[in-house]
């Protein structure tokens, strides 16, 4: 019996299983198949294991079977084991323990970095004098350096959590300083007011205030305005269904659009998911385009397409039932099913809230490659004079079974 590596246990208990696997080993293919093979036959088991379920009815088992990475059963290896397959994997647990994968919903994983290991650790955040040392030390070795950027110190350490400035503008008087506190919801900051508007008026008026280091930049009477903040944008979304697989080359012609799907799911047999993006709103009836026009071209696997708000999903048969939406699904304005009038069957059009059904079954990018991708979005909306954005998505968590 071969043993699992570690990248390969936590890609199976994230991407497959979706649960927290503690250390588990041994993979083989079932060696004998039952002669009666069952209708549902799982893609993977795993049996022999202390799995707890989080669910009051049935809190233990010994044995889980998946199926396109749901759940398909859960119970004992005996149980399980009547929903293997000549194809199905068959992990041993060996006793191992299992629940499912934990969900922290309230972290920081952008700013804390950043006001830490991407610029400056405190030694000892407990220890005030030690932080000021700390960050002096900082600024004297990066010269460079624009704004000191550090985290994060303790919470209860000062009178109220409300550090003062001047301790900062005492030890770095020529640069802004911004500390994150460990909550990250509280800054400390010096009084430096680099990045903000000194004075507005005229030439001469403006010309009074340079200095020996003062940049001087003639606008040759070009036109210049604040930066515009975008309170509404998708930067993860649309790329992914987009330029980092399918950019759908004319979303505004039905047959094109159908054309390009067709061609890139021949080109890419081993894609997953055919995903793709974004068609033009106002194209289709209701702008509610048909999961039958996608199943003739593409029947045997998952496609979901975005349309160009970022709110509406155009998906198959087949992805309709990995996200597990049926005519029993609910719809509601904030999570819309359109629905067939007549038949009372989803159309495969999903918006909103809706739509989280999909992205929870479909295969997402790395952290490596989503950040080239975000760096060039984010370049894009500089040219533009974008220089804010808040970004307006989200996945709601989903347990199973």
């Amino acid at each position: 019996m071969s043993s699992l590596s570690y990248s390969a246990v936590m890609k199976l208990s994230f991407a497959v299983l979706g649960v927290l696997v503690l250390g588990f080993g041994g993979c083989k293919k079932a060696e004998q198949p039952s002669a009666d093979v069952p209708e549902a036959v799982a893609d993977a088991v795993y049996n022999n294991g202390k799995i707890y379920t989080v669910n009051g009815a049935q809190p233990w088992a010994e044995a889980v079977a998946v199926r396109d990475g749901r759940f398909l059963k859960v119970g004992t290896t005996e149980e399980v084991g009547a929903l293997v397959g000549e194809k199905t994997r068959v992990i041993d647990l060996e006793g191992r323990f299992v629940m499912p994968g934990i969900i922290d919903l309230h972290t920081h994983p952008f700013i804390t970095p950043w006001y830490g290991s991407m610029n400056l650790s405190l030694s000892d955040p407990g220890d005030p004098d030690r932080i000021l040392k700390d960050l002096k030390a900082y600024a004297n070795a990066n010269p460079d350096k624009e704004w000191i950027l550090a985290g994060q110190w303790n919470i209860g350490m000062y009178p109220e959590d409300a550090p003062r400035k001047e301790w900062l503008d005492e030890i770095i008087p020529d640069r802004p300083v911004a500390v994150l506190d460990q909550s990250g919801h509280t800054f400390w900051v010096n009084s430096k007011r680099d990045g903000r508007f000194l004075k507005v008026g005229t030439t001469e008026e403006v010309g009074a205030l340079v200095g020996e280091k003062t940049r001087v930049i003639d606008l040759e009477g070009r036109f210049a305005m604040p930066g515009i903040i975008d309170l509404h944008t998708h930067p993860f979304i649309t790329p992914w269904y987009g330029s980092m697989n399918l950019s759908l080359s004319d979303p505004g012609d039905p047959d094109q659009i159908l054309k390009d799907l067709k061609a890139y799911a021949d080109a890419n047999p081993d894609k997953e998911w055919i995903l793709a993006g974004q068609w033009n709103i106002g194209m289709y009836p209701e702008d509610a385009p048909r999961k039958e026009w996608l199943d003739e071209i593409i029947p045997n696997r998952p496609v979901a397409v975005l349309d160009q708000s970022g709110h509406t999903f155009w998906v198959n048969s087949k992805a309709l039932e990995l996200g597990g939406i049926d005519r029993d699904t609910p719809s509601s304005v904030k999570s819309v099913v359109v629905k067939d009038s007549k038949t009372g069957e989803p159309t495969g059009t999903l918006r909103e809230q809706a739509m989280q059904r999909i992205e929870i079954v479909v295969p997402q990018a790395g952290v490596a490659e989503y950040a080239r991708t975000i760096y060039e979005i984010f370049e894009m909306f500089l040219s533009y004079g974008i220089t804010s954005q808040q970004t307006a998505e989200g996945t709601e968590s989903r347990s199973t079974p």
